[in-house]
Formats: structure tokens, sequence, C-alpha cells
């Protein structure tokens, strides 16, 4: 096979798409009529048409002519959907439809035709689809999950995702949280176990997503982590559980240790904490009255509040890019606060109070919060004040020992 991948036409079959001047002439003069396009066309036609069994043999052959420099890990199944994507990679119309072809089921359906390795195919297309190597491809594979076909595969294979998952490396994990996200329900069991997981980006994506079911599913979904996930882990979802009805009721619960079984000093700590936080937002309230709130005058505003945060579903923990930019036309954040929660966004107080210590002004890059004019505090401290344990989180953010680029 090594004479075979040597030879311009095994260089040009394993090529896929990407041919080099020095390849075509010699394949042209074997060949009388052949050309770099109709070469282009024919690999079309077979992955728009072949049926499985013909797709698998040809990713075998595709593989064995593989270039030696690609990963270790590289299967015969990675090198055909990979070169797919290649091939169908331009705008014509002929690519459309074979790209168009090209689900996981049928990534699936060679697997099995092919006898990929994996326990079953439904885990080897997983796996390959989330695969990332250091190959530049690798990366586009998962393309072929971000789709309505990807979505109904991911559901029907629910139970298959967390062993996939706990393989995985933290940027496929955070890929799949943001699809599963966007039917939390189907996917609660996964993403309540990715809010502890290992990667703190993973973890916030997972609570986002976690944050548009209701309150009493969340708290079935997060109260066993109090006493198993690990402690430098749990701070967010101690966050999100003094949110919800229940949450805090919970948390003083797990601090109420079984007989024999102590909680480690972090632990406690951890829960403690978060408890004592709780009873400063059920405290006696705003010590001074709270104006009604209000609305933007702009129309074109109140518009986009009317009908923008419902798409913060689909966009994670990074919700509405650019909001930060139309806070000086909004005289009260509360404003902000209420379209989410209409939309269904459940920890709203907490997700708009972070935009102080996670969105930046735009002059020169320095957090909003940093920056606060007196302008801003008029429209902030009436949302604080309702919260005031989210007032107390505010000023943390700005610890330096804790956050010494935040400042």
């Amino acid at each position: 096979m090594d004479d075979v991948r040597s030879t311009p036409a095994g260089k040009m079959v394993s090529a896929g798409g990407n041919w080099r001047d020095e390849h075509v002439a010699p394949v042209a003069d074997l060949v009388p009529g052949w050309s770099s396009e109709a070469g282009d066309a024919a690999r079309l036609v077979v992955y728009r048409d072949a049926p499985a069994d013909v797709l698998a043999r040809f990713g075998h052959l595709l593989h064995a002519l593989a270039t030696s420099d690609r990963p270790a890990s590289t299967t015969w199944l990675t090198t055909l959907t990979d070169n797919v994507l290649k091939a169908t990679g331009s705008r014509s119309e002929a690519s459309h439809r074979a790209r168009t072809r090209w689900t996981p089921d049928l990534v699936s359906e060679v697997a099995g035709a092919g006898g990929a390795s994996g326990r079953t195919p439904v885990h080897t297309t997983l796996t390959t689809l989330l695969h990332i190597d250091d190959d530049g491809y690798s990366t586009h594979r998962y393309a072929l999950l971000a789709t309505d076909a990807g979505d109904a595969f991911l559901a029907r294979h629910a139970d298959v995702l967390p062993e996939i998952v706990t393989a995985a490396g933290p940027g496929p994990r955070r890929l799949l949280t943001l699809r599963c996200a966007r039917d939390a329900g189907q996917h609660a069991g996964l993403l309540a176990a990715l809010t502890v997981d290992e990667d703190l980006s993973v973890r916030a994506e997972a609570l986002a997503a976690l944050a548009w079911l209701g309150g009493p599913r969340q708290l079935e979904l997060l109260r066993p982590h109090l006493r198993t996930a690990a402690p430098d882990r749990l701070g967010a979802v101690l966050r999100r559980l003094s949110d919800v009805d229940g949450g805090p009721a919970a948390i003083r619960d797990a601090l109420r240790a079984p007989e024999g079984h102590p909680l480690d000093a972090e632990r406690a700590e951890s829960l403690r904490r978060a408890a004592d936080r709780v009873s400063v937002a059920k405290g006696p309230g705003a010590v001074v009255p709270l104006p009604p709130t209000a609305p933007p005058t702009d129309a074109g505003l109140l518009a986009e509040l009317d009908t923008r945060p419902a798409a913060a579903r689909l966009e994670g923990d990074c919700f509405w890019p650019g909001v930060e930019q139309r806070l000086a036309r909004i005289p009260d954040v509360r404003v902000l606060r209420n379209a989410l929660r209409q939309a269904g966004m459940t920890d709203a107080d907490r997700r708009v109070v972070a935009l102080l210590t996670t969105r930046n002004t735009g002059a020169f890059g320095r957090r909003i919060g940093a920056v606060l004019t007196p302008e801003d505090a008029v429209r902030w401290w009436p949302l604080l004040a309702e919260r005031p344990d989210l007032a107390d989180e505010y000023l943390e953010g700005f610890d330096s020992r804790r956050h010494p680029t935040a400042s």
C-alpha cells in the first residue's frame, strides 16, 4: 500500500478536493479526458448517492492511502468524515446536496456497515464527531451534530451521551453542552452532571442551560451534588440553589451531615457561606422605598426587549452579546431582568448583575462595574437593593486578591 500511496493517483484519491498541480498532470495523462473538476464532481456523486457499504469501503481505502502524519487516533471513519467535509465545502448546489445527506444517522449506518471499532455504531459516531485532535479538520466534524438532524440524533441517544462526554476533552464537552441546551429537558441529567465538570466553562454553560427549567426540576437535579461534588466545583451550584424554591432548605439540610459521615472542612465552609448569604437575601429587604420600574422611552429598544431575550435560551452563559451597549439607554436594569424572566430565565437577577463583572464597557476594555458613573448607579441600585446578596457577590467580584484582572 505504501507504493500505491506514493503514486500520483494514490495522492489524488487521498487528497479529496485538495488537488496539487504536480499531481494533476500525471493523472490526466493516464486517463484522457480526466480533470480535477471531473474528479471533484465524481466524488460528490459518491458522497451523495452511494450506499453505506460502498461508503465504508471507500473510507477504508482513503484511510489506507492517507499520509502517515495524521494523529495516531485517526480511524477510517474519521478519515472518511473529514474527507466528506472537505469535498462538500464549496457553495455549489452539488456540494449542498451531498452535505445535506451526511447526518449523524448516515455516519452511524456507515460505521456499522464498515465494522468500525467501538461498542456500537452510535458510540463510534458520537466519538468520531466529538473527537478533536491535532488535525485541523477534526473540529469541523461537530458541524454534523449542529443541525436539526443532529439534535434529533442526540435526543434519541441521550442515554449514551454521559459515557461519551466522560472521554471527551473540555472543548467537545462545551460544544455538546451548548447543543444539548437546545433541549434541556431531554438532556437534563447530562447537563446536571456537567454543572460540576472539571472545566469552568463547561460548568457555566450547563448551569445556563438548566436555568430554563422550572425551579423544582433544578432542585431535583442539583441537590445530590451538595454532598458528592468536589467542593471547588460547587460554588455556582450553590448560587443557583440559593435562587430556587427549596434550594436554601436543601443547603441547610446538607449542612446537617448524617451521624458518622462528617462533612469535610471545605465543603462545610462552602455550604455555610451559601446559607449565610441566603439569609441576607431573605432579610428585611430594601431599607429605602424602591421606585417603580422605569421602562426606556426608546421604542426600538422596547421592541428589542420584548423579542430578543427569548434567543438567550440558545446562547448559553454569554447571553445576548452586545447587551452591555444598551445599558446606557435603560434607566432601570430591572427592565432587562423582567424581560429575561418573562422569556423563562429563572436566574435573571443573577445573570443581569453578573454583567457588572463579566462584560466590558468598551472604554479600554474595563469591566462595567469598575467604572460606574453616578448615572449608572441610578439604573443599578434598585436591583441590588432588591437582592442585597447579589450586591455582596458583586463587591466580592472586585476583590483584587481573587480577581486581579477585574479592577
